[in-house]
């Protein structure tokens, strides 16, 4: 099991580069107006969710010299990266529609995924052994990843109830889904490397998958605010290998998958985890870019 979990921590920020320093930026989606938000020389990050007032950031953080599952850490920060905070132990932080609430995972103590204030108060297990926690748009409901990846589960918070989003859907299923603004439909990813697959399927409705997108997709990606894009990232191989194609940024039409890169991409750094901002206008994510 630790190794599985290993695995999915790995993941998180695509094929994370040993030694890599990665810190959290964003730019327009024409790749103008590159602007860095989170740095340390010590710390690495990744991650990275845009609070639904647009004025803060929620992420994760490892040692710059190496990924450390111990040393995860979910942190808050201004849009400028001031007056940062650490809420505790945890990966892949997520913002409730109210921006009161956060929900992430935690692998080591508490083993599943959380709930918490902004203000780091009010912890509580939300469903244990299940990762990757992402709000619903009502901020009563999660989709959880389990353990396992076999499927993607849906849970009220306030009852209880959980369901698996199809009792068919079963299998590799990646970390870093997506639910459309309206709530009605999840994007996900499944496979590994070039044989990844990006997926679209209604939330409520018993209809099959629709495949929008095939390649060696990076875990994380993002529903544009219109509902009508997803950002995501894609790239192989580790950043010092001869033939590498680090991850660059593309966004993909849900309806006719017509896939665009963001341009502007600079030789050799990853660009991974993408967000949009609540406006839409602007793509936050995490890179190696200095």
């Amino acid at each position: 099991m630790r190794l599985l979990i290993g695995l999915l921590v790995f993941l998180l920020a695509g094929d994370l580069a040993r030694g890599q320093n990665w810190s959290i930026w964003s730019m327009k989606l024409d790749g103008t107006d590159l602007q860095k938000h989170v740095a340390d020389p010590d710390l690495s990050f990744g991650s990275v969710k845009v609070s639904p007032d647009g004025k803060q950031l929620a992420f994760d953080s490892w040692p710059a010299a190496g990924f450390s599952q111990a040393a995860q850490r979910i942190h808050i920060c201004d849009l400028d990266g001031t007056n940062m905070r650490s809420l505790g132990l945890g990966a892949m932080p997520d913002w409730s529609s109210s921006g009161k609430l956060l929900t992430y995972h935690e692998y080591l103590k508490l083993k599943g995924s959380l709930i918490v204030g902004d203000d780091g108060k009010g912890l509580e297990v939300a469903a244990e052994k299940m990762g990757s926690p992402t709000w619903f748009p009502n901020g009563r409901v999660l989709a959880f990843l389990d353990w396992g990846r076999k499927n993607i589960q849906i849970q009220n918070v306030v009852t209880g109830k959980r369901r698996p989003l199809r009792d068919y859907l079963i299998g590799d299923i990646n970390h870093g889904f997506s639910i459309a603004p309206d709530g009605k439909a999840i994007c996900y990813a499944q496979g590994r490397f070039e044989f990844c697959k990006m997926s679209v399927m209604a939330v409520d409705e018993d209809t099959p998958a629709r495949v929008i997108h095939r390649g060696p997709i990076v875990g994380g990606f993002s529903f544009h605010p219109d509902g009508k894009r997803v950002v995501f990232a894609e790239g192989k191989g580790n950043s010092g290998e001869p033939g590498n194609s680090p991850a660059r940024l593309f966004i993909v039409n849900v309806e006719d998958s017509e896939v665009t890169e963001i341009p502007g991409a600079k030789a050799g750094e990853y660009y991974v985890n993408p967000t949009f901002s609540p406006d839409g206008e602007r793509v936050f994510f995490s890179s190696t870019l200095k």
